[in-house]
């Protein structure tokens, strides 16, 4: 099939400098508090990503 495979695998991986210092300033913390100060900061970059997006987007059109 036309266009099978090109995909950009490295996406993941292009994130992780942004967010070490945040397991770092998390290290100390239990379990619980851990996981929703990550999810937290998880999604605010998903957010931005969106915002970004559709500025993006609506540029290009």
């Amino acid at each position: 099939m036309a266009g099978v495979g090109q995909t950009d695998g490295e996406e993941v991986e292009r994130n992780w400098p942004r967010h070490n210092g945040t397991a770092t300033s998390t290290r100390e913390m239990g379990p619980g508090s851990r996981h929703d100060m990550l999810e937290d900061h998880f999604g605010f970059a998903n957010w931005e990503k969106f915002v970004i997006l559709g500025s993006l987007l609506q540029w290009r059109l």
